[in-house]
């Protein structure tokens, strides 16, 4: 089992959940905020680590292979 977590939110926690309902909260935060850079990080259940897998602007989205990896704990904390 999987999971996305949407960051770069301003004032904002990570979102978690599926692909396509993070890109889609993307779209909107980004038409609010045309500034901002989110990224999408792909997570396993019961993993430490997570993967990112896509990068979203005002121009699109940019999908990314071999992403960095960044510890899950390091994104979702305050």
């Amino acid at each position: 089992m999987r999971t996305f977590i949407l960051t770069g939110l301003r004032n904002r926690d990570p979102i978690l959940g599926g692909f396509y309902q993070l890109i889609h909260q993307a779209q909107i935060e980004i038409a609010d905020n045309p500034n901002l850079i989110l990224q999408v990080y792909k997570a396993w259940a019961g993993e430490n680590d997570c993967v990112l897998v896509a990068e979203l602007t005002r121009d699109g989205v940019r999908f990314i292979e071999n992403g960095r990896q960044q510890t899950i704990s390091s994104l979702l904390k305050d």
